[in-house]
């Protein structure tokens, strides 16, 4: 044999040249060692490091369960899921998806595709970077959560690069952090009913040559997605910024939307939502704050721009909305025919209620810009002030004329731009069992709450990603002070805390952070899982006082393992771990958790 042709075969028959492997759809429960012991070069390495290099497939009838703390690093494809994929890491053992090199579109994506299965898909406290594609749900309906996607997409190619696609997808995406990535970060498309809650959306569309929004609903299909409770800014990019924050059926088409848009954060972007096409959708108790990264009144900057052509009519209902310091407060163009406030009807969903508030270019105010021939109501709305002449100047019509009558904005309302709580002390305290966050209101006004968030110095660079620990409820209106305090167990190390104050309208403020040392946790301890009894989620904590070999183990009745939640060695500190049992019948179960020679078993009760 030639030295030529030994060489040959010698290079095409190394790992590097893969190829797609396939499980054998038998109904096996397969781990990352499985594959590398099974996929002919496709996987290999050993726990905790993997390296893919190239396309996996996971049959229907099989499931692939990947340990906590696992790190795939992905060569050029990824995963397409066809049966059954358990991602569930922990807040100290995520589980992370990677390229082999770190730069945006390095490798394609995870592909879920089973819609049989959406209950047993979940990506939980998983860090998925430098892909292509991120997760492109296809017909399928996963739950994303606790997660965090960066870095994603291209940042040569335009179009088709994205975090998370939903296609025909009712996926779960909540208690992620989004940022970073090169274009789009959730898309949304062909019947699409996506819940998108409590997510960290940052400094997306990196690539900043194009208009494009981290959220975005397209005009293919009837697409009803539930938005709410997310923050969306892009502070950190440079000006001017190409990319705002939710947008919904942009073009023509009158394929009718129907998303619900509510409580989100939505700052210091090119504009907030824009709403084109044929939608119908509610956009209410929104926060909308300058959003001026794009400087150019021309092309951007509106709180809500509402945009229709031909006989695609967008008409929103738009209430409750707190907007401030845009160029322009609410935009209306086309054939658009959005409703901000109509008291001639009996239905109060529709009673105005948005708060306009310094929306300026240099010295001129435009809270309302209606450039369409349509008659627009606005009633209802606080505009700044109470004064009639400068609420009239306040509102423009087609060819910049003040005051026109196709707004119909009286009777309005008087409004209070006052803060709704007076914040006063706030200090946190380490005591023996956590830390003691402490508060004091002087007043308070339409108080729903205050909800709790905390990070930790070791977060990662970029990582701006702050953890929901719980809700303390307000005391409404009141001008007595008002003393509230709240333990967090689960702290260790140097950690920071921030409150969400929230108004029952879904108006917001963040306080300050604090920060405060919280030690390492001085003895084993296994806590009592809380909700119990629940359905079909449980949070469990555990603290180990010095680095040990951690398994954390469910039970039934019989001591059949139904679950195996954490098996890796970890650090001192106090875990937590979120158990989602929708997989599992009702009944007793039990919990146990050893850790070196320490073993503690604790009983749960699940009822659906």
């Amino acid at each position: 044999m030639s030295l030529r042709l030994t060489l040959f075969l010698l290079l095409f028959s190394s790992p590097a040249f893969a190829t797609t492997y396939t499980t054998p759809n038998t109904g096996v429960d397969w781990t990352m060692n499985d594959l590398v012991a099974n996929s002919n070069g496709t996987v290999t390495g050993t726990f905790p490091n993997y390296s893919v290099l190239d396309s996996v497939i996971i049959a229907p009838n099989d499931r692939l369960t990947i340990q906590a703390g696992s790190i795939l690093t992905f060569t050029q494809n990824g995963f397409v899921v066809r049966g059954k994929l358990l991602a569930i890491g922990t807040p100290s053992a995520r589980i992370v998806f990677t390229g082999a090199t770190p730069t945006p579109g390095s490798w394609r994506n995870i592909r879920i595709e089973d819609s049989a299965i959406d209950s047993a898909c979940i990506f939980r406290h998983c860090v998925i970077e430098y892909s292509t594609g991120g997760i492109a749900c296809i017909s399928s309906s996963p739950t994303i959560e606790f997660s965090t996607l960066r870095f994603n997409g291209s940042l040569t190619t335009v179009g088709g690069s994205t975090a998370i696609q939903c296609f025909n997808s009712d996926a779960i995406i909540r208690h992620d952090s989004l940022y970073n990535n090169s274009q789009s970060t959730i898309t949304i498309s062909n019947t699409s009913n996506p819940i998108i809650e409590h997510n960290y959306i940052a400094n997306n569309n990196v690539r900043n040559q194009s208009p494009v929004n981290p959220i975005t609903i397209s005009f293919q299909g009837n697409n009803s997605p539930i938005i709410r409770f997310n923050e969306i800014h892009s502070a950190d990019i440079p000006q001017p910024v190409r990319a705002g924050g939710i947008s919904v059926g942009l073009g023509s088409n009158t394929t009718v939307q129907n998303p619900l848009i509510e409580f989100n954060y939505i700052h210091d972007c090119a504009f907030g939502i824009v709403i084109a096409g044929a939608t119908q959708c509610i956009v209410r108790n929104n926060r909308l704050e300058n959003n001026t990264r794009n400087p150019n009144p021309f092309q951007a900057g509106s709180g809500i721009n509402v945009n229709s052509s031909g006989s695609a009519v967008a008409a929103p209902i738009i209430t409750g909305n707190f907007i401030k310091g845009n160029l322009w407060g609410v935009t209306i163009q086309g054939t658009a025919q959005p409703n901000l406030g109509d008291l001639s009807n009996s239905n109060p969903d529709d009673d105005g209620r948005n708060t306009f508030i310094d929306n300026l270019q240099g010295t001129t105010n435009y809270a309302l810009y209606n450039n369409t021939s349509n008659t627009i109501r606005a009633q209802n709305n606080f505009w700044g002030t109470t004064d009639l002449a400068l609420i009239q100047q306040r509102i423009w019509g087609a060819g910049d004329i003040q005051n026109p009558p196709s707004v119909i904005f009286q009777p309005f309302a008087l409004g209070d731009i006052s803060l709704p709580v007076e914040l006063v002390e706030f200090s946190a305290r380490k005591i023996n069992v956590g830390v003691l966050l402490s508060w004091k209101t002087l007043s308070e006004q339409n108080n729903s709450g205050f909800e709790v968030q905390r990070r930790s110095e070791k977060r990662e660079a970029g990582n701006e990603e702050w953890e929901i620990l719980g809700f303390v409820r307000g005391n409404g209106t009141t001008t007595e002070v008002q003393s509230y305090s709240f333990l967090d167990k689960a702290a260790s190390g140097v950690v920071q805390y921030r409150l969400k104050q929230v108004d029952f309208d879904g108006k917001f403020e963040y306080s300050n952070a604090i920060e405060v040392n919280a030690g390492s946790p001085t003895q084993f301890v296994l806590e009592q899982n809380y909700p119990n009894p629940f359905n079909p989620t449980t949070t469990i904590t555990y603290s180990i006082p010095v680095a040990s070999t951690v398994k954390l183990e469910v039970f039934d009745m019989l001591g059949k393992k139904v679950a195996t939640l954490v098996s890796a060695k970890q650090e001192a500190g106090t875990y937590t771990y979120t158990l989602n049992a929708s997989t599992l019948s009702s009944g007793v179960y039990f919990y146990r958790l050893q850790a070196g020679a320490f073993l503690q078993t604790k009983k749960m009760v699940l009822v659906k």
